[in-house]
């Protein structure tokens, strides 16, 4: 029993169920014209032998056997196996019965999926394709070195005037990564009095002590006595801490704002300490 809502043009490949089997999938109308789930893929079940039904607003995804089932977050998609993350976690013994019985009492008679009702479906006027996630989403990965990098020393916490701020700018720099071909979750970092900063920039920030790790500046806004700006920030294996970086750049050692590293040398150096 396979009860898996999309099922995309690749499905017969991600999925190879065969004769015997049984699919309960979203085949209704919104989800064939918003191209979640393929007709095609369907008709290529249907020849395998395997039985069709389809469940208006399932969201699903459960493969379930009276002694296995597996349940997770992935449609049976290219998109899902090669470009999205996803899990799934695998049961045994009642807990796997359990659930092929609930898979097996969504496949009733009145929802199965026959011949004239694909023949119907195949005749539907799609919506455009929608553009999938980018396969690359730089910054990925830390730069080997870039033209220059600033270092921000950040005390104290964000005001509740600073935050209001903030709640009003996320919408706009959502975007902002959007259109950058960036993940939408970024760190916000308010600021006081001028900079050097620009959009597009690499910011090291030292909050408390702590070494933070590098961002690539997103959205960038200017008030009357500072502003914020929009981090998108590297995943990255290392938490150096504080004495190592000073090891690199001797002008932490004082009290400082900010600090400008511009030798290629030396932003490569700060960047090696975090891989």
């Amino acid at each position: 029993m396979a009860v898996v809502a999309y099922v995309g043009k690749d499905a017969p490949q991600v999925m190879p169920l065969r004769s015997g089997d049984v699919l309960v999938c979203d085949a209704t109308d919104p989800a064939v014209k918003g191209r979640l789930t393929s007709v095609a893929a369907l008709r290529t079940y249907r020849r395998r032998g395997v039985e069709l039904f389809s469940v208006e607003c399932l969201h699903a995804k459960v493969i379930a056997s009276p002694t296995a089932a597996w349940v997770g977050s992935a449609n049976a998609s290219d998109n899902s196996e090669s470009q999205l993350v996803e899990a799934a976690v695998r049961v045994t013994k009642d807990q796997a019965k359990d659930l092929y019985r609930w898979a097996v009492s969504l496949a009733t008679e009145d929802c199965e999926v026959h011949a004239a009702e694909l023949k119907r479906l195949a005749g539907l006027k799609l919506s455009p394709p929608r553009p999938g996630p980018r396969r690359t989403v730089p910054p990925q990965t830390l730069p080997p070195t870039v033209k220059r990098l600033l270092i921000w020393r950040l005390d104290g916490e964000i005001t509740k005037a600073q935050q209001a701020a903030v709640d009003r700018d996320r919408p706009a720099a959502r975007r902002a990564a959007r259109t950058a071909g960036l993940p939408s979750g970024l760190d916000p970092v308010p600021f006081i009095g001028d900079t050097v900063i620009k959009t597009g920039d690499w910011l090291l920030t030292i909050r408390n002590g702590r070494v933070q790790a590098p961002g690539f500046v997103v959205r960038l806004t200017r008030e009357n006595r500072g502003g914020r700006l929009w981090l998108s920030r590297v995943s990255t294996r290392r938490k150096p801490p504080i004495s190592l970086l000073r090891s690199l750049v001797p002008e932490l050692e004082t009290p400082f704002e900010e600090i400008v590293v511009r030798k290629p040398t030396a932003t490569g150096a700060i960047l090696d300490i975090f891989r």
